[in-house]
């Protein structure tokens, strides 16, 4: 290989360098043929290369003059010595074929740069091309990660989801083993005990006391008997289970009136569960004081003769009677 070809190889395999190394370290962000940083480098490694081709040519003229011009001296010599125009011919003839070959075909600079610079935009896009690829590669992976790890997590909520039901079902299950001889005794012993009846045209206060006082008898609450109206102690109806107060007004009970209550229950001798009734509505506080102390709040309608829970414990109640001689244990 001659020097001028090892020069151009050199060329050429430096701009692919170049422009790898430029992929390595712009990536995306370079423009082929318009980005500073690519241009800095094209001009860097060309430059140095129309310099050594330049020096090399100049050493191959020098090289092929000094070849010439020794021809030239040696063949006149020749000639003068033996007189043989053949002969100095031959050697005039020799030495430039000699210099021709010295000096050789000149390479087109221009064309090896203009193929050099192809190369190297050629190297700049298989480099970015082969990155993209790369980055797409590493956003589907991702895609796959996230989309097996959202499948993991939704059958692990959709286990747990089935567990929880499971564990309400079961918990339902023993809720209504505990229940069920309960409900049976409540309903023998309702076949017996008759509910209040209805009252079209309404009762007074102490008409209403006696007609829950018949409801709580009818729910299981045997013995069950209305206080004296004056000087009852905030106790309206009571039985050996349970104490009640009824309210037969259209207002609203605030939070006052049935901590006022609760305070009765907490100094009961007897230690009754407090029960609270009323013909009109509960305010939000009373509710949520009543929740905190599981005191069961209903309403009642002696006009249509029913009686409804406003909180869960009241309706526990509903449900096992007011006899806790029914249930495995007191709720």
């Amino acid at each position: 290989m001659s020097r001028i070809d090892e020069l151009t190889e050199h060329y050429f395999s430096n701009l692919r360098q170049r422009a790898a190394k430029l992929v390595a370290d712009h990536e995306a962000g370079l423009v082929p043929d318009y980005d500073r940083a690519l241009q800095e480098e094209r001009r860097i490694e060309t430059e140095q290369f129309d310099a050594a081709m330049k020096a090399e040519l100049s050493k191959r003229i020098w090289l092929g003059v000094l070849t010439l011009v020794g021809g030239v001296g040696l063949a006149i010599v020749i000639g003068a010595a033996t007189l043989q125009f053949w002969l100095a011919l031959l050697v005039f003839g020799l030495s430039c074929y000699t210099a021709l070959k010295v000096l050789g075909s000149s390479p087109d600079i221009e064309a090896i740069m203009a193929q050099g610079n192809q190369q190297y935009i050629e190297q700049l896009q298989t480099g970015i091309a082969e990155w993209r690829d790369r980055l797409e590669q590493a956003r589907r992976a991702e895609e796959r990660a996230a989309a097996t790890a959202a499948w993991h997590a939704e059958q692990a909520r959709l286990a747990e989801e089935a567990a929880t039901m499971r564990a309400i079902r079961e918990a339902e299950a023993e809720l209504e083993a505990l229940l069920a001889p309960a409900r049976l005794s409540l309903e023998g012993w309702q076949t017996l005990h008759r509910p209040p009846a209805p009252q079209p045209y309404g009762v007074s206060p102490a008409g209403a006391e006696i007609w829950i006082r018949d409801w709580m008898i009818h729910m299981g609450a045997e013995g069950a008997s209305a206080t004296q109206y004056v000087g009852d102690g905030g106790i309206d109806v009571e039985s050996a289970h349970f104490i009640a107060q009824v309210k037969h007004y259209t207002g609203s009970v605030g939070v006052g009136e049935i901590r006022e209550h609760i305070g009765v229950a907490a100094v009961d001798e007897r230690k009754r569960r407090p029960l609270f009734f009323t013909s009109g509505t509960y305010s939000a506080g009373g509710i949520d004081a009543a929740d905190r102390a599981q005191m069961p709040l209903f309403t009642y309608s002696v006009e249509s003769g029913r009686v409804l829970p406003v909180n869960a414990h009241a309706e526990m109640l509903l449900a096992v009677g007011l006899n806790p001689a029914w249930v495995a244990s007191e709720l």
